[in-house]
């Protein structure tokens, strides 16, 4: 149900229950249970109910892939835009009654700027990671999963891992 609310022909990257006012969990599960078995015509368990979402949900972005794109570009440009849209509870009003949310500084877009501000400071780092776990082979199955002078991985790629100079600038000691 929860993949149909936001994929669907009319979505629009924000929240809309199934059924107008009834988007309190319990209810909304009823609601699409019942709406499920309508359009079945018969009793359906909790499985079958989010089977029957899923799969309507995914015909129509195979039917229309070019609005399935659209939306799903509008829904990133929601996700970074700073603003936190209301679900069954509403992140502004949640701020006036919770003094951890009130405080300055943990807005979303501050958190994100932070981020962006990490992967700067570290992306020597993070591109000697990536040309290391890249050096795999194509049938190796594992790959380098940490910084560590030990890898677990394909040949060609604990070489790579294990060089003085990869595990240097992975401990940080060369800038």
């Amino acid at each position: 149900m929860n993949f149909w609310i936001g994929n669907n022909p009319l979505a629009d990257g924000t929240y809309r229950p199934l059924v107008p006012g009834k988007q309190v969990p319990a209810y909304e599960r009823e609601g699409a249970r019942i709406l499920a078995e309508q359009a079945l015509g018969r009793p359906l368990a909790a499985g079958e109910v989010s089977s029957y979402w899923l799969k309507r949900s995914l015909s129509w972005a195979r039917s229309e892939p070019g609005a399935w794109a659209r939306l799903q570009g509008e829904k990133l440009g929601l996700y970074w835009s700073g603003y936190e849209w209301p679900d069954a509870v509403d992140y502004y009003w949640m701020k006036t009654i919770s003094w951890p949310l009130a405080l300055p500084g943990l807005e979303w877009s501050a958190a994100a700027l932070l981020a962006l501000w990490g992967l700067l400071l570290e992306r020597r780092r993070l591109a000697l990671w990536a040309r290391c776990c890249s050096s795999s082979s194509a049938g190796c199955s594992r790959s380098c999963s940490s910084f560590s002078s030990r890898a677990t991985a394909c040949r060609r790629c604990r070489a790579s891992c294990s060089s003085p100079r990869f595990r240097s600038l992975a401990r940080g000691k060369l800038s």
